[in-house]
């Protein structure tokens, strides 16, 4: 079995594993860009709680614990969802989790295989 193969099967069982509803709300400067218009979709997101170990291995309270709290990472799968453009300045709100938090997309890299990735930061 080639490796691209393997890796889909791989990326479709934790798409179906992981997966949450969320809301991507495009924007442009801020306000809602009407020419994109707001959508749900199911996409994995992981959250960080701020217990991440340093460069050493250890856990501390260094710069590095603190810059990891309010942030997320969003993997949208391409094939399923092959026409969003999600951009630097959109937000993704979490519908499935309490309180239904906003993120702020911070960077987006879509040239993963099968993904998009965003990373996001607490909005």
């Amino acid at each position: 079995m080639d490796w691209f193969r393997l890796a889909a099967m791989v990326d479709r069982q934790m798409d179906r594993s992981w997966s949450e509803p969320v809301r991507l709300s495009f924007l442009v400067g801020g306000a809602v860009d009407q020419l994109r218009p707001a959508v749900e979709i199911q996409a994995i997101l992981e959250t960080f709680d701020g217990s991440q170990t340093d460069l050493d291995g250890g856990n501390s309270q260094s710069w590095q614990t603190r810059l990891v709290a309010g942030r997320a990472r969003l993997r949208i799968h391409r094939a399923e969802h092959p026409t969003i453009m999600l951009a630097e300045g959109d937000a993704v709100k979490a519908l499935a989790r309490p309180g239904q938090p906003w993120f702020a997309v911070l960077s987006v890299n879509d040239r993963d295989d099968t993904h998009i990735v965003a990373e996001l930061g607490e909005k």
